[in-house]
C-alpha cells in the first residue's frame, strides 16, 4: 500500500499492491511549512493507518541541523517518530537528506535553485552552509533492498535509519556546479553565515556493504547534471 502521490510515493509505487507494507509518503514535504493544519492532517492520517502492517515513514536528517531543530517542521517530524513508536509494532523510519529527482514541487532545495538560475535571478548563498544530496533512484533502490530484507526476516523490527552517503558539500559549490552545467552566470550574493552538520550513517553504511552498493564517481556533480538536463 502506498499513501501519497509525490516524488517518494511514485518511487515506491511497486508496493502499491503489497498487503504487508504501508509506504507512508503523504507527509508535509515543505520544510518551511508553518500551517498547523498541514501537520494535523498528517498526524490524523497516520493514526488511521492499519497497525498490523509494516509502516515505512520518511523523516528528515535535519533533526541533526542546529539551525532547524527548533522549526515547526523538524519538531513535527520528531513528534511523528514518537507516535510511530507508540502505535506500530513493525516500522522503519528513514531519515532522508535532500532528495534530487523530477518533481514540480517548487519548494525543494534543487528546484528552488534551478528555477532561480533559469530565470536569471540573483542568488543568495550562505558561505558556511553545506548539505547532503541523494538521487531519488538511489533512495528507491537501496531502501527497497532494506525494506524487503526486513520484511522477509519474519521477525518484529523497529528501526530508525539515517540515510545518506559521505558526500557533504557546501551549498556555494552546489550552486557553482549548477551554473556550470546550465552555462549560466547569475550574480551570487554571499552571506557570511550558514549551517553545516554531520549525522550518524553507520547503520545505513552497513546495509550498503551488505548489498555491495557503491556510490558513483563525482556523485554530486553527475546527480545535478542528470536532473538539470532533464529540463
Amino acid at each position: 500500500m502506498v499513501v501519497g502521490n509525490g516524488l517518494l510515493a511514485s518511487a515506491f509505487s511497486h508496493y502499491e499492491n503489497d498487503d504487508q507494507v504501508i509506504i507512508f509518503a503523504s507527509g508535509v514535504s515543505n520544510s518551511k511549512e508553518t500551517n498547523e493544519k498541514e501537520f494535523e492532517r498528517e498526524e490524523l492520517l497516520l493514526k488511521n493507518m492499519s497497525k498490523d502492517k509494516i509502516l515505512i515513514y520518511f523523516s528528515t536528517c535535519s533533526v541533526y541541523d542546529p539551525s532547524t531543530q527548533g522549526s515547526q517542521y523538524v519538531r513535527h517530524k520528531m513528534h511523528m517518530e514518537r507516535l510511530i513508536h507508540m502505535y506500530f509494532e513493525n516500522y522503519i523510519v528513514f531519515r532522508l537528506p535532500i532528495i534530487v529527482g523530477i518533481t514540480d514541487n517548487p519548494n525543494t532545495f534543487f528546484n528552488y535553485f534551478k528555477n532561480k538560475i533559469i530565470k536569471g535571478d540573483e542568488l543568495t548563498v550562505q558561505i558556511l552552509a553545506s548539505r547532503h544530496l541523494i538521487d531519488i533512484e538511489d533512495v528507491k533502490n537501496i531502501l527497497t533492498l532494506i525494506i524487503d530484507k526486513e520484511k522477509q526476516s519474519n521477525e518484529s523490527f523497529r528501526k530508525k535509519i539515517d540515510v545518506g552517503f559521505d558526500n557533504e558539500i557546501r551549498v556555494v559549490e552546489i550552486v557553482d556546479m549548477m551554473l556550470d552545467i546550465l552555462e549560466k552566470n547569475n550574480k551570487i550574493n554571499i552571506e557570511g553565515h550558514g549551517s553545516n552538520y554531520t549525522y550518524p550513517r553507520q547503520i545505513f553504511e552497513e546495509y550498503l556493504k551488505e548489498f555491495n552498493y557503491n556510490i558513483r564517481e563525482n556523485y554530486t556533480y553527475n546527480l545535478l547534471k542528470k536532473y538539470l538536463l532533464c529540463i
